[in-house]
This record gives structure tokens, sequence and C-alpha cells, in this order.
């Protein structure tokens, strides 16, 4: 199972351990009250996590938020029933890409492209490097010349 399985599913029942059953438009249900932050932060979950883990709960109506907290606000989320594993892996994953980056990116790949001209750079890089060592090599035997003719000049 997936870390953000695991973490889902102890994030929901630590809002439900601290919700309360409150009457809402003629219906009993189970509201927790406070900062979403500090519960996170007591569950020792990643704060790399907190979004995903939200959005996963609230796409599959495991939660939903009456009012969203900030600073100074507490968040206010009924908890309507346990994440299920097999519908967070078998929901539609999102391109990573839009439609419109992925455009902007293909127009950036072909323009450098023109640019480079079709250029393998990795091999133009180990070609300067291999230049760049037997030119040193030439100057390292060009100054213990020098240094050889003043020896015996002196």
């Amino acid at each position: 199972m997936k870390a953000i399985v695991k973490h889902m599913e102890k994030m929901y029942a630590a809002l439900l351990a601290e919700s309360n059953e409150e009457i809402i438009e003629s219906k009993v249900l189970n509201v927790y009250r406070g900062r979403i932050s500090h519960l996170f932060s007591q569950q020792g979950i990643g704060a790399g996590y907190y979004s995903d883990i939200f959005k996963a709960l609230e796409a599959m109506g495991s939660i939903s938020y009456i009012q969203r907290g900030s600073r100074g606000v507490e968040s206010v989320i009924v908890c309507h029933y346990p994440p299920d594993p097999d519908a967070y892996e078998a929901r539609p994953k999102p391109d990573l890409t839009g439609a419109e980056e992925f455009a902007n990116l293909m127009e950036t790949v072909k323009l450098t492209e023109k640019l480079v001209g079709g250029i393998d750079i990795g091999r133009v890089m180990v070609d300067f490097e291999r230049r760049l060592k037997a030119l040193e090599s030439k100057l390292d035997q060009a100054e213990n010349s020098d240094n050889i003719k003043n020896n015996v000049t002196s």
C-alpha cells in the first residue's frame, strides 16, 4: 500500500476521533472543528503530503469542508466515511502537463533543436575535454622545456 493511502487513513481516523456529532440540516454528522495543521503534525506525517491527502479525501467524498481554516479561523470538516484504498488507486490520474503547457514545451524543444542544429552536446563536451587536456599537456611541456633551457643557460 502506498504511503499516501496510509496517511489518508491515518488523517481521516484522527479527524474522526477529534470530531463531535452535530446536527446540520436535520442530519447527524461527525464534524471536526480545529486546526488541521496541528492535527496533521500530531500524526507525524510529512508536510509534503498535506495538500495531496486533503484533495484526495475530499475528491473521494470521505470529507467535505464547511469552512476552510486560515490564520485565526478554524477548519470545519464533515467526516463522511473512511477513504477506500482501492478507489484511490483506481482514480483517474491527471496529466502531468496540461495541453497548453505541453505545447509551450514542444515549441521550446523545437527551437532548441533548431538552434543546436542536431549537435550531440554530450559528444561535443567529450571532444572539448579531450582537446583541452591535450592543450594543457602541450603547455606543461612548453613550460618544462623553458625551465630546462633557463637552468642550462644559467
